[in-house]
């Protein structure tokens, strides 16, 4: 996990020397819904209900994100730490694609969908541990590769700052996990600015009509 974690350290200090359309964002965890079948219900020892189905897994989300199409359609990869429903260590890494479909004022709607590769310490050496899913064993960790997908609400704030939150579904345990953090945009000429965009558009094209008109 930790050479992931280097791997999109290393991007993010290259993408900050660019001067491409692009952001980073940091965002955190608290605590996951596990709404379906649990096998090793009786191993978690971060569940907030007697069910399982809410677990506390704090964790740290640092991603980065690339602009291929106007302010619209972009590319991000996401990396994740955090501690899972058995209080060990775990992550992910994310590679997706995020469209936005809903802007209003200073409010933005995304979807992202992508694939990840999820990764825990090894659960088999947990006694009672019951095979919960085509993990793949490398040395003291578990991994597979998995959908997954999130819904993403950002808030402007500054010509560089968003405030985001984001539902998150399909890593470790197909759990649903609500995050919270903030948006910086590296290069802000993608971004226009959002409290009178719509106005301003209008505004234009009248000037436009009335000196082609009235000149």
């Amino acid at each position: 996990m930790k050479k992931q974690f280097f791997i999109i350290l290393i991007l993010l200090l290259i993408n900050n020397l660019s001067f491409s359309q692009s952001t980073i964002f940091l965002r955190f965890s608290g605590i996951g819904y596990h709404p379906f079948s649990k096998p090793n219900l009786e191993l978690y020892e971060n569940k907030i209900d007697a069910n399982g189905n809410f677990n506390a897994e704090p964790g740290i989300i640092l991603g980065l994100e690339k602009y291929i199409r106007g302010n619209f359609l972009s590319f991000q990869i996401t990396q994740g730490m955090y501690s899972d429903v058995v209080a060990k260590q775990a992550g992910f890494t994310n590679f997706s694609l995020r469209r936005q479909f809903y802007h209003k004022y200073k409010n933005h709607f995304y979807i992202t969908m992508g694939a990840s590769i999820a990764y825990r310490k090894d659960w088999r050496e947990i006694p009672n541990y019951v095979k919960d899913g085509d993990f793949k064993v490398n040395g003291k960790w578990q991994n597979k590769w998995l959908f997954s997908s999130s819904i993403v609400y950002d808030y402007y704030l500054a010509k560089r700052f968003d405030l985001c939150f984001a539902v998150m579904y399909g890593y470790e345990y197909h759990a649903i996990t609500p995050t919270l953090g903030i948006r910086f945009w590296v290069n802000p000429n993608v971004k226009v600015d959002e409290c009178d965009y719509t106005k301003r558009f209008d505004q234009g094209r009248l000037r436009k009509w009335f000196k082609i008109h009235f000149r």
